[in-house]
């Protein structure tokens, strides 16, 4: 699952997927590690999605 990987709590993340809540700096940079998006990104949605635009995301299970 994502929040495990984030290491938040479903509804925190749902929240954050809703608009409710902001993630913190410590969160956005667990996107980062996680799968490969930057924060950036996550924040305003300008320019390019992953770190490595070229690999795209990186291969996780996230069961």
């Amino acid at each position: 699952m994502w929040a495990r990987k984030l290491g938040v709590g479903k509804q925190t993340l749902a929240s954050y997927e809703r608009g409710k809540t902001e993630p913190t700096a410590s969160i956005l940079l667990a996107y980062q590690r996680a799968f490969g998006i930057r924060p950036d990104w996550l924040l305003t949605g300008a320019g390019s999605m992953f770190v490595d635009p070229y690999k795209g995301a990186r291969t996780t299970n996230c069961s």
